[in-house]
This record gives structure tokens, sequence and C-alpha cells, in this order.
């Protein structure tokens, strides 16, 4: 090609990596507020500098009181960013960033031959415990219990120790020394007292966080943990793979129960899995976890201490759609997140306490009434019809069979809840978040992307674009197509998380992190 094609796709690239920079952090649109980037342990990308795997965050978690907000990425660490203690009288807390710690490393599993990597599936905190924050965090085979806190520094106080003397001394004694090596010291003399040495004091430096290992639990599931799920009393938390849920204390790390177990005699027979499991936020006796299958099973220990496909104490499930084929409705209605009301509220101030379960699949998202369940079965209490039934990026239904033959219906969307239970949230593909009111209408359709950067003028588009397209045959314009902005099916919302205090909507898309202000 010739210098000026070249130089108009070098400035092509250049223009299109301009937009696709992530915005300034503090940076505010629409309510959006942008956060963090996290890229190579800190919020700075460099010119040019493509996102990597091990920066995209995989997993997001509020604290209690929401002073604390968790975010988990696929290297296997975790950022700890803290409420700002100034908060404004009106609209969206702001955060910073506390510390970063690695909690899980890539491992080798010798008995299968497969690797174990590194990525933070699932997170939990705890209440706080004496200035101690604890959190609980998952890869695909190990649980670790965290402990932050904050450790006072010490320091070499500067008028108790001099250095210079310090120096002297030892280029004396090295060169009176053979080889490096210093003589004997000489004698003490009688003016001198002992009493009048001088040796270093330590001096307060102020505090630093550190994050310290205090538990770890091991050998508790044989398939991939997706879920882990801090219980009411505090002392004992669940964790969900494919097959199973098991259920630990928090002081046993070698022991465990096994609540749920769907493995049949023979893995042929296999019919649905387990994509995740949830304690009740106020009843430490109930349990839920999600299917393949499009169901939502209720555990109640009080009735049975196994809570199998057959002995769950209540089900719920949704008809399938009659629109779809029969292939098609089973694979999109599996269950890929769901979650507990957390406070009271919901459903025109009725429904609170966790009585209410909103449950997403690939296409809808529904919230079943835990209180308003009909027996369907003489042994089992569920329901068989969802209170409401809310599309979500219905935009894709058309190239439904294309994402299904590249299995991008098994995509993970994370949905929340507000704390007062009458507003929902949950993320989509393009990079986009819908947050649902009671009455099933959609009050917010964000999209987290700032506005778009124009392009200089210095630059002429046209003959960038002419230049690419003559240069298919040559092969050159896999340049340019590697920093084309993202397509709708490539970017996407998967982790969303709602504060308790119910004024914001944390959610993460790559490695950005987004708070959106719902009191607006």
């Amino acid at each position: 090609a010739s210098d000026s094609g070249r130089r108009c796709l070098h400035n092509l690239a250049e223009c299109t990596l301009r937009a696709r920079r992530p915005p300034a952090a503090g940076s505010m649109w629409n309510g959006m507020y942008f956060l963090q980037s996290f890229r190579n342990s800190t919020g700075v990308s460099a010119p040019g500098e493509m996102d990597e795997e091990k920066d995209l965050i995989s997993s997001l978690a509020y604290g209690d009181d929401g002073k604390f907000l968790a975010a988990g990425d696929r290297g296997g660490r975790i950022t700890v960013l803290q409420q700002n203690a100034e908060r404004p009288r009106t609209g969206a807390a702001k955060y910073h960033i506390v510390t970063q710690f690695q909690s899980h490393d890539c491992e080798f599993d010798y008995l299968r031959s497969a690797e174990i990597p590194e990525v933070i599936n699932s997170m939990s905190w705890l209440k706080s415990v004496n200035n101690s924050q604890f959190l609980l965090s998952t890869n695909d085979k190990t649980i670790k219990l965290w402990r932050l806190r904050q450790r006072r520094m010490f320091m070499d106080a500067e008028e108790s120790f001099d250095e210079s003397n310090y120096n002297d001394m030892q280029t004396d004694s090295q060169e009176s020394g053979w080889m490096g090596r210093p003589q004997a010291p000489p004698p003490v003399e009688e003016e001198h007292d002992i009493n009048n040495v001088q040796l270093p004091s330590l001096a307060a430096d102020g505090f630093q966080p550190v994050a310290t290992a205090t538990q770890t639990y091991l050998h508790g599931h044989a398939y991939h943990i997706n879920s882990v799920s801090v219980c009411n009393d505090m002392e004992t938390f669940i964790s969900g793979c494919d097959l199973r849920v098991n259920i630990w204390h928090l002081e046993h790390p070698l022991k465990t129960f096994q609540l749920v177990d769907l493995k049949p005699p023979a893995m042929s027979e296999l019919s649905e899995v387990i994509t995740g499991a949830a304690a009740h936020p106020t009843h430490g006796n109930i349990v839920g976890y999600a299917t393949s299958r499009g169901i939502v099973n209720i555990v109640d220990t009080r009735m049975r201490a196994r809570g199998d496909a057959g002995d769950a104490a209540m089900t719920f499930k949704h008809p399938l759609d009659a629109n779809l084929d029969q292939y098609d409705a089973e694979i999109l209605s599996s269950v890929c997140d769901f979650s507990f009301s957390p406070g009271s509220g919901g459903l025109g101030g009725g429904g609170g306490n966790g009585s209410l379960l909103l449950a997403r699949d690939f296409l809808t998202m529904k919230l079943y009434d835990m209180r308003k369940a009909p027996p369907i079965s003489p042994n089992t209490r569920g329901s068989d019809t969802a209170v409401k039934v809310l599309p979500v990026q219905t935009h894709l239904q058309p190239r439904l069979h294309t994402l299904i033959e590249q299995e991008l219906v098994f995509e993970r969307f994370e949905c929340t809840m507000s704390p007062c239970g009458n507003r929902m949230a949950t993320g989509c593909f393009s990079d986009i978040v819908c947050v649902y009111n009671d009455a099933g209408a959609v009050k917010d359709d964000v999209k987290a992307d700032p506005p778009a950067a124009q392009p200089s003028d210095e630059y002429n588009w046209q003959e960038c674009q002419r230049f690419r397209a003559t240069s298919n045959r040559s092969g050159r314009v896999q340049d340019v197509r590697r920093h084309e902005p993202q397509s709708e099916i490539s970017c996407r919302v998967s982790s969303a998380q709602w504060s308790p205090d119910g004024a914001t909507v944390a959610f993460t898309t790559a490695n950005r992190l987004f708070l959106y202000d719902v009191s607006r």
C-alpha cells in the first residue's frame, strides 16, 4: 500500500481507539456515573492498550450496609471500594478504591489433568466485626474467607536515629577489617555510659488496609462452583456447583453437608444442572437454587434435611413461550440468575422480608410471590405462573437461532431488586441496563456508553474507508478490524447489584464499573 494509505490506516485505528477509550473517572451523563476502569491493577489505560481478559470484571457484591463494594475479575483479583465520607445530599454516593489483593491463583488438577482458572465466580459479604470486614470469594474449586482490616503502620523516628553516623561507622569498620570483615570493637572507655546509647524508635504512620485469608474451604465440590451465599445467621453459608448445593459452617472448613444432589446414577441420564444458589435474606432455614430447565426450587430445612428435585418445599416454573419452538423454548427458559427481595415493600408495599423471587432467563425476568404459591402437587407447593413477566433484550429475538448456535444464550446476566422490592434491574447485551418499576413498565433503559467522541477534522475518514475497502484482497484489513468498536453481541452488562440504600445500581461491562443513580 502507498504511504498515504498506511497513514490513513494508522489514523483510522487511532481514531477508533479514542472512541473506545473509557471516560474519565468521575464523569457523569444521564444519571450514569463512571466509577473506575480496572486495567493491569490500575485505573489508567495507556494509549493503544487493548483490554486483557484477566482485567474483565466477573463478580460484584455490596456490603450489608452499602459502605463497601467488591469487584472480582477474571485474573483472581478483588478490588474493594469504600463509600466516601462526605456523601452528597442528593444523588448517588461516590466510592474510592481502598485496596486490591490476589484472592485466587491459577492451579492445576493433576487427577483430571485440567487447569483451574483463577476467575472469581461469586462473592458474598458478612457483617463487620470489631472494625473488620469479612468477604467470601470462590473460583471453580476453592472457597476462601477473607478478613479486611486497618493495620497500624510504623516508621523509624527521624530524631532517634542518625543515619550518617551509622554509615560512617560501617565505612570505618570495613576499611579496618580484612576482606570487608570488621575488626573487634575497641574497649569502651570509662566516660562512656551504656545509658547514653541511642536506639532507633518507631513512630505511628497511619493505617493501611490489609487482607488476610482466615479460612480455606476445599474438596467440597467435584464440579464448577457457580455461587456462594451467606445465610441469615452469619455462621453458615451455602455454595452451589453444577450438580450439588452444600452448606458450610464458617469455623469448620473441613466439614460440609450436602443439601442438594442432582447427580443421576448414570451421567447419560442427566437432564438438568444447577445454575445458581442463594440463601434467604431473613430466614436461615430457606435456601433456593435454580436449574437449567427454568425451575427455581425452594428448600426448607425444617421440613426435610435434603432438598433434591423431588423433595423441594416449593417449586416455581413459568410455562414455556408458545410462540417459539419446543427446543428453542426449553433452551431459552434456563434460569441464569435469581434473587430474593432483600427488604420490605414491593407490589404496592405488601411484599417484603424476602417474600418475592426474581428469576432471569435470556429473554425475560419473572417475578414470583412466595406467599401466593398454590400447591401444584400433593407433596410440593409452588406456582406455575409468574406474577410479572418482564421482557428483556427483545431486539435479539430475530437472531435467536444464530445466538443458540454460538451458545451465547448461556451467558450469565445477574438480576437484582431494590431494598423495598418495588423495582428490578438487570443487564443485557449491547451494554444496556434495564430498570423496571413495580408495575412491570420499563422505568429506565440506559446504555453504559458515554457520548461518542467526535473524530478529529484533521483525518480524512472517507479516504480511510476507501483504503480499507480496497485492502480486503491484500489482507491488511485485519489491522483495522482489530480496533473496530465492539458489536452489540460482544459487549454486555453481566453483573448488576442494587445498593442497600436503594439510591444506586452498580453494574459492570468488560473492565469498567458504573453507578447508575435511580433516585434522580
